[in-house]
């Protein structure tokens, strides 16, 4: 699992957004890959990469990698 994102809700409550390999993208998501594109919602988008707290204490541990350099 990468995480690669964090949001903050409105209600202060926190969720990660993740790309897990457990899990395939979905065909909604897929079909727009390499396409220019406007979503009515989306955070409607996101819903399948959101993992909360419930989710993230079935792991007792993760790793943490951190860049440290500059993208050229």
């Amino acid at each position: 699992m990468t995480i690669v994102g964090m949001e903050r809700r409105r209600d202060g409550s926190k969720t990660l957004i993740v790309f897990d390999p457990m899990f395939h993208d979905s065909s909604n998501v897929t079909k727009l890959v390499d396409q220019v594109f406007s979503h009515k919602e989306p955070e409607e988008a996101l819903k399948a990469y959101r993992r909360g707290l419930k989710y993230l204490v079935k792991y007792n541990e993760f790793e943490i990698l951190k860049y440290y350099g500059y993208f050229h």
